[in-house]
Formats: C-alpha cells, sequence, structure tokens
C-alpha cells in the first residue's frame, strides 16, 4: 500500500504496536496510522486514521527514534527529551526511575547500527550510563559496520571518541 503523504518523504524509522504504526521522516517529524483508540497515535484525538496524519504536537521537535508499546508511543528527541502518549495505565504505578527504566528498556531493543553512535552521543550528553554502556557493548558487536557510518565518522569531539575507544577496549572489542 502506498501513501500519497509519505511518496516524497524519506522514511528513517518504523515502529508498530497492536494495530498502528509510527514512522519517523529524516526531517525528524513523526506521522502514525491505524487503532488510535487510546491516543497512541499522538494526533490528538482518539479517531482511528487509515492513512498516515502527522503528529502536529511535535512540530518543530526533532524525533530520532519512536517505540510502540501496546497502546502507547515513546518518543526521544535530538535533545535527549523522551515523551510519551497513548494508553500510560502503568504510568502512575511506577515512580519516575521506574518508569524512565522502562523507557530505556524499549529504547535499547531498537539499537542498530545506523542509530548506535547518535544514541551514544545522546547518552554521554545527558549522563546516561546504562544506555551509553548498552550502545558500546552493541559497537563492539557490530565494530566493522558501525565504525563505517556516517555518524562514527562525526564523532568529531577527541573526549568522546577516547571515551568509546576506552569503553569499547574494556568491553574486549581489542583483543589479540
Amino acid at each position: 500500500m502506498q501513501f500519497d503523504i509519505l511518496v516524497k518523504k524519506k522514511v528513517v524509522h518504523i515502529s508498530c504496536g497492536a494495530a498502528f504504526t509510527v514512522v519517523i521522516i529524516d526531517n525528524g517529524e513523526v506521522y502514525g496510522w491505524g487503532n488510535n483508540r487510546y491516543g497512541q497515535l499522538g494526533v490528538g484525538d482518539m479517531e482511528d486514521r487509515t492513512t498516515p496524519c502527522q503528529v502536529d504536537s511535535l512540530i518543530g521537535t526533532v524525533i530520532v527514534q519512536v517505540v510502540c508499546g501496546d497502546r502507547h508511543t515513546l518518543a526521544l528527541t535530538d535533545k535527549g527529551d523522551l515523551y510519551a502518549w497513548g494508553l500510560l495505565d502503568l504510568a502512575d504505578a511506577y515512580c519516575e526511575s521506574d518508569l524512565r527504566k522502562k523507557c530505556f528498556q524499549m529504547l535499547k531493543k531498537e539499537i542498530t547500527v545506523p542509530n548506535v553512535v547518535y544514541l551514544y552521543t545522546i547518552a554521554v550528553k545527558y549522563n546516561e550510563e546504562e544506555l551509553e554502556d548498552c550502545c558500546v557493548r552493541f559497537a563492539v558487536h557490530h565494530m566493522n559496520a558501525v565504525t563505517m557510518t556516517e555518524d562514527f565518522a562525526k564523532l568529531e569531539q577527541e573526549l568522546m571518541m577516547t571515551s568509546f575507544i576506552i569503553k569499547a577496549r574494556r568491553a574486549g572489542c581489542f583483543k589479540y
């Protein structure tokens, strides 16, 4: 199925929940479609959508990662902010750190070769050691592919590159 609204746009990330889909376009815009009974599309109402609709509340915010649960969506910005919408029935049952931990667990499952360096830089910037360590372990296991990405080449900050290499060494990357 082809959606006219996405024809001339480059989708860089896709995530699916229970009967709904959310995508990120290369400029950071977010679109969603499908079941919206709990507001999981983030479009401001609870009407189902058969075609992609832009999440207007995020206009001006660059989203770099989305993860869909059964009836909710999480979105990570380029500044490290985390947004959540949809059925958040368990949110009140957790303290902030537990909810945050669950969010990071979901994000860690979505680490890929193309986005690991970016997520690593966000983790370092916001001192998120658990996510940082996860990114390093992932990168060590996929070192050849990761070091060939554009984002890896952009690790210009000498301290960040040195820190990454030291952590990769500790994780066993340079054993001979």
